[in-house]
């Protein structure tokens, strides 16, 4: 960086993904690995639990916006009740 002027941290580290012969991992959590196993069990739950309600709520979000566009109900309500056929069940 010093020798050809090149500006900024990360220029060169953007240089050699692009046209690099290396594979470098674009989402690499930063910090240091707990030294505590359960910590880290725990931390990277939490994560998980974080991005599995981000898409519960994206899939709420698109239910409710196609049951809009539509005008028909996706999701069964709480109260409904489910309908028994047992008159075919039943020995005559």
């Amino acid at each position: 960086m010093h020798k050809y002027g090149i500006g900024g941290k990360s220029q060169i580290l953007d240089w050699c993904r692009k046209y690099g012969k290396f594979a470098y991992p674009k989402n690499v959590r930063a910090g240091i690995p707990m030294k505590d196993p359960q910590k880290q069990r725990i931390k990277d739950l939490e994560y998980e639990l974080e991005q599995a309600n981000l898409k519960v709520k994206a899939y709420e979000k698109l239910i409710a916006i196609t049951e809009k566009e539509q005008g028909i109900s996706i999701v069964k309500k709480d109260g409904a009740k489910q309908s028994t056929n047992s008159d075919k069940n039943t020995p005559q």
